[in-house]
């Protein structure tokens, strides 16, 4: 009895890693229940909960394609390393960076609301780019609407990547892994990112080109916003116009 469970589960996973799965479906397995708790600041920090079947075909998916899939990221990326390693490795890289400020600039950039917001289509391209394998299951899942359950009401999701799931940090972090690698390209700029935040370390000079290129993956001012922090001198006094107004 419990091997042939395990066996028909074993076929039904392999069948969804295949993209092979009905279309019918996508918007009730890719879908979620959304459960809203009161934050301190009296704000509303929604609890996702996410279908069993889908989160048990994207964790064979990442056990088996997770690591190649790291190796493509840029190397400031710290938010998907192997478990325990992310953080340890994000804070010896600030002390690194902290030694040599020198007067240089600390942009602290927040993609605001960026695990709803991002692009499938940006998602499912870079995935496909980094594993064929397991592309046509990335693609299956973000082809179509998803079904959201919020009360007695069904709403339509169409962009973002579902918070809790499994594969979605890897997801959104190859999803803005060219933003990355296009800054860290930059002369003199060092960086570190975890997910979505990220604080590139820099010359003042380079703060506005900077802030920029971050508004051409986040258009609109209401999901971006890039502060900027001085180490050692006082920036609004100095260079008040250091970031554009439109940012």
């Amino acid at each position: 009895m419990v091997e042939h469970f395990l066996h028909s589960l074993c076929e039904f996973v392999n069948v969804a890693v295949s993209g092979s799965l009905p279309a019918a479906i996508q918007p009730y397995l890719c879908g979620w229940k959304i459960i809203p708790c009161n934050k301190k600041d009296r704000g509303i920090r929604p609890i996702v909960l996410g279908d069993l079947l889908r989160n048990l075909v994207s964790t064979c998916v990442l056990c088996d394609s997770g690591d190649m899939l790291r190796s493509g990221l840029h190397g400031d990326q710290f938010g998907v390393r192997s478990a325990g390693l992310g953080m340890q490795a994000a804070v010896f890289k600030a002390q690194h960076m902290a030694k040599s400020m020198n007067g240089k600039v600390i942009l602290k950039i927040d993609l605001k609301n960026a695990f709803n917001t991002i692009n499938r289509s940006r998602c499912a391209s870079a995935w496909a780019t980094c594993d064929h394998d397991s592309a046509a299951w990335v693609s299956w899942c973000l082809s179509q609407p998803s079904n959201v359950l919020f009360n007695s009401q069904v709403l339509s999701c169409t962009n973002g990547v579902q918070q809790g799931e499994p594969l979605s940090p890897l997801l959104f972090a190859l999803g803005i892994n060219d933003v990355i690698s296009s800054l860290g390209s930059m002369p003199g700029l060092d960086q570190i990112w975890y997910l979505d935040d990220g604080s590139p370390v820099c010359r003042g000079q380079c703060t506005s080109p900077i802030a920029k290129y971050v508004a051409r993956f986040a258009p609109t001012r209401e999901h971006r916003q890039v502060r900027a922090v001085c180490a050692g001198w006082n920036c609004a006094a100095r260079q008040p116009h250091m970031l554009p107004p439109d940012i």
